[in-house]
């Protein structure tokens, strides 16, 4: 694998830690917010994903870091979801377009 791409579990764990950190500010965009919120219903729907519930409370907390990219390992389908890495794809887009220029 080549050192600039990043594993999917990965890519999804920063996608929630940006996406959820940007919801809980008061500038964050509706796309933002609707991606992440899309982004973490597939994950618990699907994949009884537990961590949503830190990631709204502490989204910068290292620990919370921690649990959801456990959470994620524990659970690699995952990292080959279609609809998990479109949606990982769509928030990285939408965080991208709101960033501050």
């Amino acid at each position: 694998m080549r050192e600039d791409v990043i594993d999917p579990i990965s890519a999804i764990t920063a996608a929630l830690i940006a996406g959820a950190t940007a919801a809980a500010s008061e500038t964050a965009t509706t796309a933002v917010k609707d991606a992440y919120q899309g982004l973490k219903k597939l994950l618990i729907d699907g994949y009884n994903f537990a961590s949503g519930a830190l990631l709204d409370k502490k989204p910068k907390s290292e620990a919370t870091e921690a649990a959801v990219k456990d959470e994620l390992k524990d659970t690699p389908k995952v990292a080959d979801d279609k609809a998990i890495l479109e949606a990982t794809q769509a928030l990285q887009d939408a965080l991208r377009r709101a960033a501050p220029a």
